[in-house]
């Protein structure tokens, strides 16, 4: 059976379930680009409400006042004509942020069209997947357009998927009869949303145009957050390094409104680490070393997210989306692993409602306020944390390792043990309710759970103490076979005492 003749019944079947599958937006658009090349110092233009969906700014049609615009340094906000004027810079993402009650235009991907990509010169340098080409100087004007119509209100919910990572077309078909196939079938309405939190493939940029188009199946916006696989890793420069990225998806940092809530996409992701890492204690990062990544923020992204939440109403719900986490539980003395400087990301949210979500691990994490663990401070200088820090699972699990499942799809158990899966957010408000659904296994199994009896424990160390000693000292025969397992799926009452009880 091809794959797109198994995702086609896929989709008959689920259009039976209540629920799914949605309808897609059917806005497809993008913005205007005026008079290109222009060169000039300062590029302006209007955000305008695109009443006949045709992506240009036409007489009669009115602009939208009040919406955040950025060139990834700098913010302004629109006056009551739409009008803005930004500095231009050699290597820039110009940027609208989607006002809540508004939506902007998607591509044929279900991917938002909200920038116009700039880099003078290109990336300069061949790189595997591409690069950025040479976009020659600055035109004069981008208008972005904005509509109503399909925009969600203050109840919405997003699906948020972790690590999907494929590192081949069979992986891309494990998400297509996995996750995907899950978010299909679940009731989303067509304003909500889907953030995938990084390593949205595996090494392989080549991978992603499909990846996109498959999980565009669902009829969610999707919005993608760049992982430590899915950057160049031959370029020179952490500047250049989500090139190809920025080409195939968008920007590498940006944010969007919807409902009360604003969030904010944080490429945390440096790489190729250097001196300054070191600095940090990054000894991975020393010279001589194979190139890798460290987690961290560059100085324009602390300048950019400080003027985005000076800006930002304080009765806005902040949710931080970004792949490495900025504190893990299982990598709590990792320096690469969990992010640099949370002094001073915690200090621009303080006093606000925030939620912090990431990926990068394969695990399960949700860390409550005033929680720390050893190693936090030591490692990132991490303290009880002011607001919730969720670690949101993997949708390749164990990296699609493990037995196959009934649709042929690998079990793939991550990392403290939760089956692969994604993350539902529903969101009222500023309030919201998250749950973990563990891929083909409903909404109420979302992690696995093994108990070691005293009975199980006495059999194994048995046989480990037998193994322990010298082949020609010790019994031929061994003292337990595997026809002596003890039943795991009996716990006799008496069991819960004996010997320390039972261990999970």
């Amino acid at each position: 059976m091809t794959a797109l003749i198994r995702f086609t019944l896929l989709l008959l079947l689920f259009a039976g379930l209540p629920g799914g599958p949605l309808v897609a937006q059917t806005w497809q658009g993008a913005p205007e680009i005026l008079n290109p090349g222009a060169g000039k110092d300062f590029i302006f233009g209007f955000v305008f409400e695109d009443a006949n969906g045709n992506s240009r700014f036409d007489a009669g049609e009115n602009g939208v006042p009040g919406v955040f615009v950025t060139n990834g340094f700098e913010w302004t906000k629109t006056d009551s004509t739409g009008y803005y004027e930004l500095p231009v810079h050699a290597d820039m993402n110009l940027s609208v942020v989607q006002p809540s009650g508004w939506r902007v235009p998607v591509d044929h991907r279900m991917v938002p069209q909200f920038f116009y990509i700039h880099k003078e010169g290109g990336t300069g340098y061949p790189l595997r997947y591409g690069g950025l080409p040479d976009t020659g100087p600055a035109p004069e004007q981008v208008n972005f357009p904005l509509n109503r119509q399909g925009a969600s209100g203050l109840d919405f919910s997003c699906a948020i998927v972790g690590d999907p990572q494929a590192y081949s077309n069979e992986q891309i078909s494990f998400l297509r009869d996995g996750v995907f196939a899950d978010i299909i079938a679940a009731p989303f309405a067509p304003g909500d949303c889907m953030i995938q939190m990084g390593d949205v493939v595996g090494d392989d940029l080549d991978l992603l145009e499909r990846h996109l188009e498959l999980s565009a199946m669902t009829g969610l916006k999707q919005w993608l957050v760049i992982g430590n696989h899915d950057i160049d890793f031959d370029a020179r420069t952490n500047a250049d390094k989500s090139d190809s990225w920025r080409r195939i998806f968008g920007p590498n940092y940006y944010a969007f409104e919807q409902g009360d809530v604003l969030f904010v996409v944080l490429d945390n992701v440096y790489y190729p680490c250097g001196p300054d890492d070191v600095a940090r204690g990054r000894m991975h990062c020393e010279a001589g070393q194979r190139p890798s990544y460290n987690g961290r923020l560059t100085e324009a992204q602390f300048t950019w997210l400080e003027g985005l939440l000076a800006h930002t109403p304080e009765d806005r719900l902040i949710v931080l989306n970004k792949h490495i986490p900025l504190v893990s539980f299982v990598d709590a003395t990792s320096g690469q692993h969990q992010t640099d400087e949370l002094h001073r990301i915690y200090a621009l949210l303080e006093g606000r409602e925030a939620l912090s979500l990431s990926g990068h691990t394969h695990t399960i994490e949700n860390h409550a306020p005033g929680q720390v663990f050893e190693g936090w401070t030591e490692s990132v200088g991490g303290v009880p944390l002011p607001f919730r820090h969720i670690v949101v699972g993997a949708a390749s699990g164990a990296w699609f390792q493990g037995d196959f499942n009934a649709d042929g799809v690998p079990m793939a158990l991550q990392r403290m043990g939760a089956p692969m899966g994604w993350m539902r957010l529903d969101f009222s408000g500023t309030g919201y309710t998250e749950r973990y659904i563990g891929a083909r296994l409903g909404e109420h199994r979302g992690q696995w759970i093994g108990l070691n009896t005293p009975s199980f424990r006495n059999w194994y160390n048995t046989i480990m103490d037998w193994v322990a000693v010298p082949a020609n000292e010790r019994e031929p025969v061994p003292p337990f076979s595997v026809n002596d397992l003890p039943d795991q799926g009996i716990i006799l009452p008496e069991e819960f005492s004996e010997d320390g009880g039972i261990w999970l």
